[in-house]
């Protein structure tokens, strides 16, 4: 009989995982990544347009998967699972390739987005 674990499981971050992990085998994704190929082990920035080998590009969503504004919070758990799903597996046109430097921008963006509004929102 297994023993239970110390640490309880947060079930939202652990499927969260396991669907990120395996969205890098979605088809569209490695799709986008093939079209950004310049030449082999070449890959182009879709936002300085700089060349990169692949170890120094991410595969991005144009979109987040998460929206700036978050998920409503009166989603259930399904609910909020159902639409991160929708928003994870889209096809290769909302894919891009980025250099990290420009993926780094793009997320810091993003971010004091997010805290902007959270921080509009707890006035």
């Amino acid at each position: 009989m297994a023993t239970p674990s110390k640490k309880p499981v947060n079930l939202k971050s652990w499927i969260i995982s396991k669907l990120r992990r395996l969205s890098c085998q979605w088809p569209p994704r490695n799709e986008a990544k093939r079209l950004a190929r310049r030449a082999r082990g070449i890959y182009e920035c879709n936002i300085c347009h700089k060349l990169f080998k692949p170890d120094e590009t991410v595969m991005d969503h144009i979109y987040p998967v998460v929206p700036v504004t978050g998920f409503d919070d009166q989603l259930t758990l399904e609910q909020m699972l159902g639409k991160y799903v929708i928003s994870l597996f889209v096809y290769e046109n909302e894919w891009q390739c980025l250099c990290i430097p420009c993926h780094d921008k793009k997320t810091e963006s993003e971010n004091n987005v997010r805290r902007i509004i959270k921080s509009l929102d707890s006035k």
